[in-house]
């Protein structure tokens, strides 16, 4: 029998998804690890000279078979995206030792309990919010006209929310961009929404439904949230809107808000986040929390 978003029947079956579907605190905490672990020695190497031995991504990640399979597919949507472009196409492209960035691996790693490329849908049932997603439209004027892939990454894509609509999560990114069909002519699954981050606020309010997981990676540094939230408070009042709208076992992943280049900022991270709502359940590069 169906339910209607926001009835009664309808959260505790989302609740029931929650508890399924994501895995234990503790399970994601060690997964966190060990692709925090796994990726700071392979980009190590990637970027040793000289590399004595010239293995692919693929082969380098031989031990990690989910890793592999994940980045493996990752991949395929990267490439499609760029090639949409026209300004990308007819030129050549290594895509063999591509890696995805970091916060992706790490955000699809740790939801999914296993992963192979017989099994493409391991997120179906868990609804996810991607806060400040980026768009398929043009960003901001390439540094290197030499390195195509810099100059694609330079537009911020919506690599995340694809990958995660694409594993079967039900997806809805908002950023103040759009994405722009006469730029690039991939057409993405998620829900693209149009949110100034000043005004997420208000957009919350027309939410019914909780979220499993919401995302902030790399939202702090931008200028147009800068451009309205500048102090610890107001970062805090920010997350205090996403924390209304996570289930009571849901999961936020961020960035930090500050740098944390020193002991200071480092316990100024931790007072945002408490004053929010949230707890940490992993702090490394990248943090992982719940709601209090």
């Amino acid at each position: 029998m169906s339910t209607k978003p926001g009835s009664i029947s309808g959260k505790r079956t989302q609740q029931i998804f929650s508890r399924r579907i994501l895995p234990k605190t503790e399970a994601i905490a060690a997964e966190a690890a060990q692709v925090e672990m796994v990726l700071r020695n392979l980009l190590y190497s990637m970027a040793s000279l000289p590399n004595p031995v010239a293995l692919s991504i693929d082969e380098k990640l031989e031990d990690y078979p989910k890793l592999k399979s994940l980045n493996s597919f990752g991949k395929q949507i990267v490439i499609r995206m760029m090639r949409s472009n026209p300004a990308f196409e007819g030129y050549k492209v290594d895509f063999k030792d591509h890696i995805l960035k970091p916060h992706v691996l790490l955000l699809i790693s740790t939801l999914c309990n296993t992963f192979d490329l017989m099994n493409t849908s391991p997120l179906t049932g868990l609804k996810v919010l991607e806060v400040g997603c980026g768009a398929l439209s043009t960003y901001a004027a390439a540094k290197d006209a030499h390195d195509l892939l810099a100059q694609f990454y330079a537009d911020h894509p919506p690599i995340n929310s694809e990958i995660l609509q694409m594993l079967g999560a039900q997806t809805i990114g908002i950023d103040p961009r759009a994405n722009c069909k006469d730029t690039y002519r991939y057409q993405t699954s998620y829900k693209h929404r149009i949110v100034e981050f000043v005004d997420l606020e208000n957009w919350l309010k027309t939410i019914e439904d909780k979220f499993d997981v919401i995302t902030g990676f790399h939202v702090f540094n931008r200028s147009s949230f800068l451009y309205h939230y500048d102090s610890p408070e107001q970062i805090s009042r920010f997350l205090k809107n996403l924390r209304k709208v996570i289930s009571p076992q849901g999961l936020f992943y961020s960035s930090a808000p500050v740098l944390p280049i020193s002991p200071e900022n480092v316990e100024l991270n931790h007072q945002i986040f408490g004053d929010a709502g949230f707890r940490p359940i992993y702090e490394g590069h990248y943090f992982i929390l719940e709601p209090i």
